[in-house]
């Protein structure tokens, strides 16, 4: 049971589910419990035999599949022997099974508050809301559901309340639980809650599928969340109170229920459109294909008909292959069916002893373990024998990297050398031309030694002649003037 509030909680109640894939003892199996304290039963809706434990049933034969069925009881028998939640059994065969179906799965909440005036809700008078007591069948109620069914049996402590069609997909019941156990003689009254309201939400077909789904994928941890959640999608009661609203769903909420459901979201179980399978598609064709394709062969003939198969040939989606392959296997498991109810009828077919089964599955295990031993040492040896040409590659590998780095190696040392003689030639050109600089430089100051030297004496000259002409008559002198001018340009030339 799974605690959902203060004084409410939930669990899974029924569960149905056909497997296809698996053979009986696998499924025993993988629902964690021992096949052989298992003992024989009758079959059940359509299937020949069967095999019980506690309250936990599994039928096969006659029918495709395994189907295992478990009531209420049921479920809290597989609970206590595995220490599993009982969605266990869909969980494990929807890792395991090729294909399944729940065909029907109960939801329950149990309501055990202390009654107060906010949230009493009795059976009768859900029952009034729902328009059981009324000549007209008016409903306080926003609801889709039409059928209403009130039970109280005479001399019963309990009472009932039907909603919806036990053919749907969806059907709720509502009881007093603690009326239900003292007529049963479960407990004495002292010994039981002074309320125990019991809310169970009954899923059957798609909608099964859906709720089961929804559970798996909050590992069962919401089923309280989810019930009622699904409670508030369908059912809305209400309350006209001083309300002057002229339609129902504008009234009040029913405080009692609100209290009940209060935080939570609407449920609404909706299937999507219907994916398109190979048998639509037969069904389309029977309505739509017979006055064309007779047209055609009519007018065009044979060719243009095996033309357009050809293209539709081609045209074939990944998905449409899909569809093929499970359209053959259902058909595959149609045949093997027939087959199966002629060898029924037949009466070559018993029911299976579990002793025996036993036996064959434990050396079904055995040869499949020997079997994947072999598979496993086999893949082994060959992961060992390309690991060691991995390896052998690799060597080879790394040996011409080596190479390939040992040229290049001696290539850059020969660089290297060629470099170094060049150095040592450019080194030896320098001191070669620095020599050359220092005998120019030499050379440069002798010379400028020589001129200065030079230079000096012609002053000097210069000097003497012109005092020797201060003392000359000055006719003389105006010759050796011009003469004089000229001598200092020269000089100032050199």
């Amino acid at each position: 049971m799974e605690a959902v509030k203060e004084g409410l909680s939930s669990c899974i109640d029924y569960l149905a589910v056909s497997v296809h894939g698996l053979d009986l003892v696998e499924v025993v199996s993988l629902m964690g419990l021992e096949f052989g304290k298992f003992k024989e039963s009758r079959g059940f809706n359509g299937y020949r035999f069967g095999i019980q434990s506690e309250n936990i049933k599994i039928w096969y034969g006659g029918n495709p599949g395994i189907h295992v069925h478990l009531t209420g009881e049921g479920c809290r028998d597989y609970e206590a022997i595995t220490g599993e939640n009982v969605l266990n059994v869909y969980r494990v065969m929807v890792d395991n099974a090729e294909r399944l179906n729940v065909t029907r799965i109960d939801l329950a909440i149990d309501d055990k508050r202390e009654v107060t005036k906010n949230n009493r809700v009795t059976i009768r008078t859900v029952a009034r809301k729902l328009g059981w007591f009324r000549n007209d069948g008016f409903k306080e109620c926003v609801t889709n559901l039409k059928k209403v069914r009130y039970i109280r049996d005479v001399g019963s402590e309990g009472e009932t309340v039907e909603i919806g069609s036990r053919a749907s997909q969806l059907f709720f019941r509502f009881y007093d639980k603690r009326g239900e156990m003292i007529d049963k003689g479960k407990a004495l009254s002292g010994e039981l809650p002074n309320n125990w309201i019991r809310y169970e939400a009954e899923c059957k077909g798609d909608k099964a599928n859906l709720v089961a789904d929804m559970l798996l994928k909050t590992d069962g941890n919401e089923a309280g969340k989810i019930a009622m959640g699904i409670l508030k999608g369908a059912l809305d009661f209400r309350n006209e109170g001083n309300s002057k609203a002229e339609t129902v769903k504008h009234w009040e909420p029913w405080r009692p229920w609100q209290s009940l459901l209060n935080d939570i979201e609407p449920l609404k179980l909706s299937i999507g459109k219907q994916e398109s399978t190979v048998e639509n598609t037969i069904q389309w064709a029977d309505k739509q294909w017979p006055r064309a394709v007779a047209k055609l062969s009519l007018t065009v003939g044979h060719d243009k008909l095996i033309e357009l198969l050809e293209k539709g040939m081609s045209q074939l989606t990944d998905k449409d292959k899909r569809d093929i392959e499970v359209y053959n296997g259902k058909e595959q498991a149609k045949k093997q069916r027939e087959q199966e109810i002629k060898t029924f009828d037949s009466g070559n077919m018993e029911p299976i002893d579990c002793g025996e089964a036993l036996a064959r599955y434990q050396k079904g295990k055995r040869i499949s373990r020997e079997r994947q031993q072999e598979a496993h040492d086999m893949e082994r040896e060959r992961q060992l024998r390309e690991g060691m040409q991995l390896k052998a590659d690799e060597i080879k590998r790394i040996e011409s990297l080596k190479q390939q780095i040992e040229g290049e190696i001696r290539h850059y040392e020969q660089k290297i050398q060629t470099n170094e003689e060049n150095q040592k030639g450019r080194e030896q050109e320098m001191r070669e031309l620095g020599t050359v600089i220092l005998e120019n430089e030499a050379e440069i100051k002798r010379l400028e030694g020589a001129i200065g030297k030079n230079k000096e004496e012609r002053w000097r000259a210069d000097r003497e002649y012109m005092q020797a002409l201060e003392k000359a008559p000055e006719a003389i002198v105006k010759r050796s003037m011009g003469l004089t001018r000229h001598t200092e340009s020269n000089l100032e030339n050199e």
